[in-house]
């Protein structure tokens, strides 16, 4: 009996530490932001559907990712990651420099809330970088099997 490549129970146990740093970068993420919104954010939408909606697709983006080697996936989530970050960043520009590109729409941001968005994004752009380090790369390549078990700190970076 042969086992289809990317379904061996073992595949989501003998992941490489870049996958692993994945995991506690994008989970961080999500908790910080999700944080931040319940801190900062007075106009929440506040629907537990809503909610139990975002935070079923997070999970769904991880799974597909960081347990089955889904390669779309990894790249909707990267682009996506530093998108976010190229608009926070025009984001804070503006704020800064008080540019009136948006007349007076724009929402003044606390110091609090700016150090928080920095933080997600940085989280954000590292859980990203993972999933291009060399042994996310081969990992991916072959679909989520372990193809060197010996997965070291010098072979992220070759």
């Amino acid at each position: 009996m042969t086992k289809k490549v990317g379904t061996d129970p073992d595949m989501a146990k003998n992941r490489p530490r870049s996958i692993i740093w994945f995991d506690w970068f994008y989970w961080s993420s999500v908790f910080a932001s999700y944080l931040g919104d319940r801190i900062f954010d007075e106009t929440s939408i506040g629907s537990i559907w809503i909610e139990i909606i975002y935070l079923g697709l997070v999970a769904l983006f991880w799974y597909l990712i960081a347990r089955r080697a889904n390669n779309i996936f990894k790249w909707i989530y990267a682009v996506l990651a530093f998108i976010a970050a190229g608009l926070y960043g025009l984001f804070v520009i503006i704020s800064a420099f008080e540019l009136q590109l948006f007349g007076d729409n724009m929402p003044e941001i606390s110091l609090a809330e700016l150090t928080l968005g920095c933080v997600i994004n940085i989280l954000s752009i590292g859980a990203a970088i993972c999933l291009f380090l060399n042994p996310s790369r081969i990992w991916f390549e072959s679909k989520g099997r372990v193809v060197n078990d010996e997965d070291h700190l010098g072979d992220v970076f070759e």
